[in-house]
Order: C-alpha cells, then sequence, then structure tokens
C-alpha cells in the first residue's frame, strides 16, 4: 500500500491523465481507474501493482518532475534532442 501512497503527488500534481473516449484506450482506463478505487480491498490490484511500479521508476529516473521536486544538484540532467 506505501506504494501507492508515493506516486500520489502525480495524480494530485495533475500529471496522470486518463485518455479520453476518441483514443481507443477508455476501456483499459476505466477498469485501472476502478481497480485503484477498490484498493486495498478489491479482488484484483495487477493493474495498479503495474501502473504504480511504472509511475515510480519514470520518479526515479527523473523523467516526471513535479513543481515540489527539490533540484538534485549532484545528478546530471538528462539533455535529449529528438531532431
Amino acid at each position: 500500500m506505501s506504494r501507492v501512497n508515493s506516486v500520489a503527488p502525480l495524480f494530485e500534481s495533475g500529471v496522470v491523465w486518463a485518455p479520453g473516449d476518441n483514443t481507443g484506450f477508455t476501456s483499459f482506463a476505466e477498469e485501472l481507474i476502478e481497480e485503484a478505487a477498490a484498493f486495498p480491498r478489491g479482488r484484483n490490484d495487477d493493474m495498479l501493482d503495474t501502473a504504480v511500479l511504472a509511475m515510480m521508476r519514470y520518479r526515479k529516473g527523473n523523467y516526471v518532475r513535479i513543481d515540489t521536486d527539490e533540484e538534485d544538484e549532484y545528478r546530471e540532467r538528462r539533455v535529449v534532442a529528438y531532431y
């Protein structure tokens, strides 16, 4: 349960969003939202576990940052040029 709490700031800051009706992913998103709402008493939590671990990995790798994050002066920043 502590893993779910560790990514709560991502939801609070609006970094995580659910896809809209025109994307084709609505059934997946709805199922994940229902699983999260039922946690920890829900029947299944496999998709929630996977989503939370992915979000934790993105945070740890500095791929996702929010306003309340402190600057890490020792870590080298990634500079990505796509084109």
